[in-house]
């Protein structure tokens, strides 16, 4: 917010300091073994929590694609100040920085190391012609929390982080950090997790392709 200003009816010309708000332009760029075109990278600057909170994924800051040399620029407001990078497909988090302080209109380098796996997940069992949704069920430490209005918890209902899977989709290969985790496989793009799914485990070792099959309905 601007300082407040006095206007009067003998008023005939504003002075605004805007210095305190000049955008902060940070280039970097990424070491990772994931595709440069799958990757998004963030800044979001921390700010008074005010309206709704998201309990899903849903990103308002800025986000920047990276070339394929890796190189990336994003603009953000100053202040307190989280760079991240994300899966482009799924919404995933793939990496966080720790916050730090950008002053205003002062031009910042981060580059970032980004380490991940890979896991090919093999999807049958949906009706010809119908969409489905594969819903990432990843630890907590990776839950995009903290990040502009995003405060998710762990509820019940989709959290958005996962893949649209189109009509005669039969495989996709997901991009993680190390970790062990769960998938869930539900018809329709709405995330419905409460109704009949399919599920299966995994885990990601960093810069290796691990794979698993799940089947809708679920297959006992």
């Amino acid at each position: 917010e601007f300082d407040r200003i006095e206007v009067t009816d003998e008023t005939r010309q504003l002075a605004i300091d805007a210095s305190k708000h000049l955008p902060v332009m940070v280039r970097g760029s990424i070491r990772s073994w994931m595709p440069a075109g799958r990757m998004l990278v963030g800044a979001s600057v921390a700010t008074e929590r005010r309206g709704h909170m998201y309990g899903f994924a849903f990103y308002e800051c800025a986000l920047a694609t990276v070339a394929p040399n890796g190189n990336f620029a994003v603009q953000t407001p100053p202040g307190e100040c989280t760079v991240f990078v994300l899966d482009l497909w799924t919404g995933m988090l793939v990496h966080r920085e720790p916050m730090r302080t950008f002053a205003p209109g002062e031009p910042q380098t981060v580059d970032l190391e980004v380490e991940v796996g890979a896991c090919d997940v093999q999807l049958q069992g949906l009706a010809q012609g119908q969409e489905g949704w594969l819903e990432m069920i990843v630890p907590q430490v990776w839950w995009p929390r903290g990040i502009d209005r995003m405060s998710v918890s762990n509820h019940e209902y989709t959290k958005r982080i996962g893949y649209v899977v189109p009509p005669g989709c039969g495989e996709v290969r997901l991009y993680l950090p190390p970790l062990e985790a769960e998938l869930w496989f539900v018809a329709g793009v709405q995330g419905n997790l409460k109704g009949q799914r399919g599920q299966g485990t995994f885990s990601v070792a960093a810069e290796a392709t691990s794979s698993v099959q799940v089947q809708y309905p679920e297959q006992r």
